[in-house]
């Protein structure tokens, strides 16, 4: 199985928040066997970077307007090309190719944090397309996972020059976000959607007040 998880962890938090926010993300890593860590609003990432693992892990950082965004991955994956745009400025998107080096296997993962703008196709879709319609690729796994705002109720189709990836979400109600206090949360806005199957969705927020969104944990088949 593979492990994939996204996390907005709110760029202006306050010293409890932050520390909160680490806890997270330290005890999900020793719970789970996590294999990309996508993290939205990140302007944390030093602290992020001194808490997981160099030995285990590489990390990319990529900047639009104030906002970074963080990427680890393990070092099982070889990072073949990476891509980075933006929706809006302030509101970026990576785009990876990865193989895992063992298997050989091929496949691209983007971390995105989109807009508020209501429509998908025009505010996530056509970005990304922009530099995936010149993409020839040898995959058929496209994944797409971050902070979307808005839940996703329907397949979402990406391009590249030789392939058309049908991305899929899995059923999950669980709400995750936007509100320090857990019991108010009132948006699915935090997904990991996947042209492979996805078995489960978790989320997990054991220690509070952190982000005004929740850590959210997706298991996918083996890439």
């Amino acid at each position: 199985m593979t492990l994939i998880v996204t996390y907005n962890i709110k760029w202006d938090s306050n010293e409890i928040q932050i520390k909160n926010i680490l806890l997270n993300i330290q005890e999900i890593l020793k719970i789970y066997d996590i294999d990309f860590l996508l993290f939205q609003e990140a302007s944390i990432y030093i602290k992020l970077i001194k808490i997981i693992d160099s030995k285990k892990y590489n990390y990319y950082l990529n900047k639009s307007g104030p906002e970074h965004m963080i990427t680890f991955y393990k070092k099982n994956y070889n990072k073949i090309n990476v891509y980075d745009g933006e929706f809006i400025p302030g509101r970026p998107f990576c785009i990876f190719l990865f193989e895992n080096i063992l298997s050989k296997k091929k496949f691209y993962i983007t971390n995105i944090h989109a807009s508020h703008h209501p429509n998908t196709d025009l505010s996530i879709i056509k970005p990304i397309e922009k530099i995936t319609k010149h993409l020839i690729n040898d995959t058929d796994v496209f994944i797409l996972g971050g902070d979307f705002n808005r839940n996703i109720i329907t397949n979402i189709f990406i391009k590249t020059k030789n392939n058309n990836f049908k991305l899929k979400n899995i059923k999950n109600n669980s709400n995750t976000c936007c509100n320090l206090n857990i019991n108010k949360l009132k948006y699915n806005f935090d997904h990991i959607i996947s042209s492979s199957k996805i078995i489960k969705k978790i989320t997990f927020n054991e220690n509070y007040p952190s982000s005004d969104h929740i850590l959210v944990i997706v298991e996918l088949v083996d890439l």
